[in-house]
Parts: structure tokens; sequence; C-alpha cells
């Protein structure tokens, strides 16, 4: 890695007295937030002109998104994961939360049957359980330090009556896996002969490790005959999470109308200026900044696993795949997850994320966010040194 990029992302960045999530918490005194799953790095330099323009300006009245919005993405998208997107696909939203929690109930009546794949981002039960619907989960099977799909059993929840969709997480939240074209072909296969729609949460997508490659569900040939909305934004590439707003790409015509009259009856259609500039931005000219984090995480990831199996030997590091989010096994320490997060935040103040929290099958693991300055990793592993677990 070159030197530039090192002393780019080195910069001190306080985020203390700024209404962050993961630092401005009660008690929270030499604390090292490994959390909430953004970076604690400046957005690029083209997004944060283009904001600073917005404000500039100072009228913040309504805005309608123009076609230069859908067309950085339809660029981005064939650059980057060689996908050719049609432009009336192409739907927006204030949120990805939002749209899934809209799409679920526009494709499905309550009471009626949702497969999630736990361990999974908490925010998918969440969606299902507030709309009244029912969350059926196809656990992950976890085997010799990596995760499948376990397609067996999700033919048989497919074929349920009551089941109508299904929510996949593509890279996987929180366990960082990349899912190979042959899992999401096998995938949709299942979903299409069953008639469940496929709702595929794609938010880190552009956040790949290695010779892995991130394949958007809609893609592969066979998944044109599984209804799907792939819902993304550049959120978590380019640390923009506070600019709200989602896009999803619908190629059903049918789908894609019902979907969009949700949003306008849920109000959730509506995105700020301050997101069209942002996604543009980033989209059209802060490929060099993706890149260059990407970089600056990946040191930290080989640290972090360096220093895990020499101090805490008993924890085992999953193999990160895609996303910044680091899944450790702790299951041969005699502590679950909620133990070891106490033990953490107490011992040493270090603060991380219980895998209880993603579901019964995370309760031996612990999530952590490595988008983060080296300095402050080297700072956590050094008091890590006095954990005896």
């Amino acid at each position: 890695m070159q030197d530039w990029i090192i002393q780019f992302f080195d910069v001190h960045v306080s985020r203390l007295g700024t209404h962050s999530s993961k630092w401005d918490r009660p008690n929270q005194d030499n604390v090292l937030p490994f959390s909430v799953a953004d970076m604690d790095f400046y957005s690029p330099p083209a997004v944060i002109n283009s904001l600073s323009n917005n404000i500039r300006h100072g009228v913040f009245g309504y805005h309608y998104v123009p076609e230069d919005y859908f067309n950085s993405i339809i660029e981005w998208f064939s650059r980057r994961h060689n996908y050719n997107i049609l432009r009336e696909w192409l739907v927006c939203a204030s949120g990805v939360d939002v749209s899934i929690s809209t799409i679920i109930k526009s494709i499905s009546s309550q009471g009626d049957e949702i497969i999630i794949q736990e361990p999974v981002y908490n925010m998918f039960a969440s969606c299902i359980e507030s709309s009244g619907r029912t969350a059926m989960i196809n656990n992950l099977i976890y085997r010799d330090n990596k995760y499948y799909i376990d397609f067996e059993e999700l033919e048989i929840m497919a074929a349920r009556e009551s089941c109508k969709a299904m929510l996949f997480c593509s890279p996987h939240n929180p366990i960082g896996r990349v899912w190979s074209e042959d899992e999401i072909s096998q995938l949709g296969n299942i979903c299409a002969r069953h008639g469940v729609i496929v709702i595929s949460d794609e938010s880190h997508c552009d956040i790949i490790w290695g010779s892995n490659k991130h394949i958007p569900f809609s893609k592969p040939t066979g998944n044109i005959l599984c209804s799907s909305v792939v819902c993304f934004s550049p959120s978590k590439s380019f640390n923009i999470s506070g600019v709200k707003q989602g896009v999803m790409i619908i190629s059903n015509a049918h789908l894609r109308e019902k979907i969009k009259d949700s949003l306008e009856s849920d109000f959730a259609n509506d995105i700020s200026i301050f997101a069209i500039s942002s996604l543009i931005a980033a989209y059209n000219d802060s490929e060099w900044w993706l890149e260059s984090v990407k970089d600056y995480i990946y040191r930290n990831y080989k640290l972090f696993r360096k220093y895990i199996s020499r101090y805490l030997p008993k924890c085992k590091v999953v193999e990160l795949q895609g996303t910044y989010l680091v899944w450790v096994d702790i299951s041969n320490t005699g502590f679950n997850s909620n133990q070891i997060l106490e033990l953490l935040s107490n011992k040493v103040g270090i603060i991380v994320n219980s895998g209880s929290i993603y579901g019964k099958s995370g309760e031996s693991f612990i999530r952590v966010n490595l988008a983060c300055k080296y300095s402050m990793l080297k700072e956590a592993i050094r008091r890590l040194k006095y954990m005896d677990f």
C-alpha cells in the first residue's frame, strides 16, 4: 500500500459531539467503539465538495431526481459489476431499510412468512415483525470456519403456501460471506419454483476482498425467472450512511409498479438534494477513494487476524470475503457473546457487537468493525493482551 494512502486515512477525525451513534454514548470515556457499521474516515473529497456546494447555495427547497442520478448508477454497475441495468428498472427511496419494509408490506399480507438466513442483519427480523409477518429461519451452516446455505431446508420452507418472500443478504452481514454465482443461481431457482420473491440487500456490494466477486442477485441468466428486488445505496461504500437514500433494481414491470405505488403511499419515495449530490459525486468521481480505503481497511484486517490468534488463541476469525465487519468465533472461550461484550467493555474499554442480536445462531460470535484508524486498532490490540479468555 502506498504511503500517501496511509497518511490520507490516518488523519485524525474526532466524532465526539457530533451525535454519532457509535461515539457519543453515555459513560464512554476512553472507550474504543468497533460497533456501528460506519467508517471513522472523512468521506470522499468529491462528496464533501458537492455537499458543500449545496450548503453554500443556501436554498433547500423541493427537488426532483435528475437523470444524472440514474445514469451514475447505471454506469457504476456496468463498470464495477459488469451488470447492464435498464433505466426503467431503477426506483429510488429514502433508505434501504425503509425500502425493505415497504416491499414486505406490498407483496405479502399479515401472517405470511418471510425467510431469513441467520445469523443476519438484525433489521431483517425487525422489518418482518413490525409489519405483522412471521420470520422463518433458514439457519446458515457453519462448518470449518466458513458458512454455507442449507438449500435442502430452504426448499422445504419456500414450498410452504404461506411463504411469500425471502430476505437475502449479499454480501452477508455480519458473517462477511460473498456468495458465488452458483449459490445465487441455486437460491434463485428454488425461489422461482415456488413463487417466492427475493429481496436482496446488497448494501455492502462494493466492499469485496481478494478474488471474491460480488454478483448482483438479478444478474445470473437463470434468475430472470425469479421475481426479485435488489436493494443498495452508496452509503457503506463511501461513508455517507447519514445521508439517507436507497435504490432498488426491479426488472419485473408488474412488481416494480406495485412497489412504486406502496412507496408513494408510505411517503418513502422522496430523497433530498444531499442524497442526489452525494451519490453522483461518489459514483462518478470517488472510485479512487473506494479502492484506497479498501487497501487501508484490509491492512487493519491483516493486523487484527495476526494478533487475535496471538493474544486470544481460543478465538477464531471467520474469513472475511466482503464488508468491513469481521465475525469472530468465541465458542471455545466458555463465554457467550453478551458475556464477552461485557468483559471487553468493562475490563479494557472496547465496544463490539454481540452476535446474539443477529439471531440465536450468533450467540457464540461477536462482530467487529474494522473501518477505523490503524492506530486505534493497534491500541485495542494492546488492550486485548490483558484479557484472559
